[in-house]
């Protein structure tokens, strides 16, 4: 193996990464496994790819779960908490 080979597969495994991450971002629903083999190839782990997309959203205010059969982002919970509870209080206070 070369370096430029290991470079090639390093910037290919990153614009895969970029392609998964931006198609799951722009969907309004879960994108399953087979959407995201078109968007890769078949060839390709999808489970490796959410894997290090999840390690490099890690302390980001959202996250890449497992939804209903696909893959979505969502808000981390820790992140709705202050909203949430000045909300209750907000509803709780005489108007």
């Amino acid at each position: 193996m070369t370096a430029n080979w290991i470079i090639c597969r390093r910037k290919r495994w990153r614009e895969w990464m970029n392609r998964v991450e931006a198609t799951i971002f722009a969907a309004s629903d879960p994108v399953d496994r087979e959407a995201l083999a078109k968007i890769v190839g078949k060839s390709c782990s999808i489970d490796l790819l959410i894997d290090d997309i999840r390690e490099e959203l890690r302390g980001r205010p959202y996250d890449l779960v497992s939804v209903a059969g696909g893959w979505k982002h969502l808000t981390r919970p820790a992140m709705l908490m202050p909203s949430g509870r000045r909300l209750a209080q907000a509803r709780r206070r005489p108007t």
